[in-house]
């Protein structure tokens, strides 16, 4: 029998990590990922917040908060 193909990645939960690791790059280019993929999410945009905040981005944190908000 063919092998199982492997699960999707969850990028949402491969963002929180790299957040998690001080990493806020990768976590709001995954957060970006889930977005397209997935489409609007307010989890998504809160952690696109989350890490544009900690890169040192309140324009763009404040811009992606908003989105979760609303």
């Amino acid at each position: 029998p063919p092998a199982p193909k492997p699960a999707p990645p969850d990028l949402l939960a491969d963002a929180r990590s790299a957040a998690d690791r001080g990493d806020p790059t990768h976590a709001a280019a995954l957060a970006e990922q889930h977005l397209a993929a997935h489409g609007p999410s307010a989890a998504a945009f809160n952690l696109l917040g989350v890490a544009k905040a900690m890169a040192g981005d309140p324009a763009a944190a404040e811009a992606a908060f908003t989105r979760a908000l609303y």
